[in-house]
């Protein structure tokens, strides 16, 4: 919500008080105005703060940063997006990685495999969480590509990576 209908309201909502203040109402005498405006301020403006910053974190699909990671095979930028434990597979091998161990298994990776292009195919998402399927083109073959997205703290963490062969 843009600051100038905040202000409005905070403007409507003192111009009330101070009219209780006139006629001496109770409420007014035992709060102070700018307490209650404060208060009111945070009341209105964190709720739609919340709600702003959690539609953005789905409501655009999948970072953009984690797609450029893949078309690049860049596993360092991939791994800003990894929570510190991930499980994660890799033709079938499968575990359960530290945030550092995952980004040396994913070098080797795309040190092997050179990316060629990296596309979406299809993403679901829950109230925080997000699923994403990929297609992912090596120089030695195409690789399917899902992971989930959760959010932590306000911030995107992949908490599962599955690469696999599709060639299989």
């Amino acid at each position: 919500m843009p600051a100038q209908p905040v202000a409005l309201i905070i403007r409507g909502v003192k111009s009330i008080l101070k009219d209780c203040v006139k006629f001496g109402l109770v409420f007014a005498s035992v709060v102070s105005v700018n307490q209650v405006i404060e208060n009111m301020k945070k009341l209105i403006v964190l709720p739609v703060l919340l709600v702003a910053f959690n539609l953005g974190i789905f409501a655009g699909g999948i970072p953009e940063d984690i797609v450029s990671a893949f078309r690049s095979g860049n596993a360092g930028a991939l791994c800003s997006y990894i929570n510190q434990t991930v499980e994660l597979t890799i033709d079938n091998k499968e575990e359960i990685y530290s945030k550092s161990q995952a980004e040396v298994i994913l070098k080797d990776f795309f040190s092997k495999h050179h990316p060629k292009s990296f596309n979406i195919l299809h993403q679901a998402n829950k109230t925080s969480s997000k699923y994403a399927i990929g297609d992912l083109e090596t120089s030695s073959g195409n690789y399917r590509v899902t992971f989930l997205l959760k959010s932590v703290n306000s911030k995107v963490f992949i908490h599962q990576l599955r690469i696999e062969n599709s060639n299989d």
